[in-house]
C-alpha cells in the first residue's frame, strides 16, 4: 500500500465510524 493512500483510508474510515479509528490505534500500539 502507497502512503499516499494510507491517510485517505483513514478519514474513510473515520467518516464511516470513529470507532475504526480507535481500533486501528490500538492495533498499531500494540502490534509496534
Amino acid at each position: 500500500m502507497q502512503k499516499g493512500k494510507l491517510p485517505t483510508l483513514l478519514l474513510v474510515l473515520l467518516c464511516f465510524n470513529p470507532t475504526i479509528l480507535f481500533w486501528v490505534s490500538v492495533s498499531s500500539i500494540s502490534g509496534a
